[in-house]
C-alpha cells in the first residue's frame, strides 16, 4: 500500500507539458506586466517638475507639493525641482505659516551652494527665516551667504538693510540700503 502511495504522489508532482507552457508564459506575462508597471511609474515621476509647473500657476499647492516630491525621490539633487517644491509650501495659504516655512525651508537647504539656484535659495530661505519664523540672526547669516555667491542679489540687500532697520542696527544696514538702491531702475528713484 505504501509503493502505491508513493507512485500516486510521484505522478501528482509531475507536471504535463501543457501545464508546463502555461506557468511558463504566466511567468513570461507577469515579467512584462511588471516591467510594463514599471515603466508607467517613471514616466510618472518623471513628469513631476511640469506637473508642479502646472499646479503652481492653477494655485494647486499641493498638487505641486506632491509632483515635485516625488519627482526628488529619484532626482533629489535637481535645484529647480527643490525650488518647486519650496514655492508649492510657502505660496500655500492653507497651510499654518509655520509649518510652510518649515517645508519649504527643509527644501531650500538642500539646494547645495554650488547649484545656479543658490543664492536665491538662501535668500528666501532667510526671508522665511526672517519673516515668518521670526529669526533674525539666522536670517542675517543665510542673508550674508546669498550675498557672498552673488553680491548683486538685490532681495537679500533690501531684507538686510531692513533686518537692521528692525532691529534697530541702522548704521549697520547703510550698505545693504546703498547696495539694492543702487539696483532700483532710475525712474522708480525719487
Amino acid at each position: 500500500m505504501n509503493d502505491q502511495a508513493a507512485d500516486v504522489d510521484s505522478n501528482a508532482t509531475q507536471l504535463t507539458p501543457a501545464v508546463t507552457r502555461k506557468w511558463s508564459l504566466a511567468r513570461w506575462m507577469l515579467v512584462v506586466c511588471t516591467v510594463a508597471a514599471i515603466a508607467i511609474a517613471f514616466a510618472w515621476i518623471q513628469q513631476g517638475p511640469a506637473t508642479a509647473q502646472k499646479a503652481i500657476r492653477k494655485g494647486d499647492f499641493a498638487t505641486a507639493r506632491s509632483a515635485a516630491e516625488r519627482y526628488l525621490w529619484l532626482h533629489s539633487a535637481d535645484a529647480d525641482a527643490r525650488m518647486l517644491a519650496a514655492r508649492a509650501y510657502f505660496m500655500d495659504d492653507v497651510l499654518l505659516a509655520g509649518d510652510a516655512a518649515d517645508g519649504a525651508i527643509g527644501h531650500l537647504q538642500k539646494i547645495e551652494d554650488g547649484a545656479p539656484l543658490a543664492a536665491e535659495a538662501r535668500m528666501l530661505e532667510g526671508r522665511l527665516t526672517f519673516l515668518i519664523l521670526l529669526q533674525p540672526t539666522r536670517a542675517q547669516e543665510l542673508f550674508e551667504r546669498s550675498l557672498a555667491l552673488d553680491p548683486g542679489q538685490f532681495d537679500s540687500n533690501y531684507l538686510l538693510w531692513k533686518l537692521h532697520d528692525m532691529t534697530e542696527r541702522y548704521f549697520d544696514g547703510e550698505q545693504y540700503f546703498r547696495a539694492a538702491y543702487q539696483k532700483v531702475p532710475p525712474e522708480q528713484k525719487s
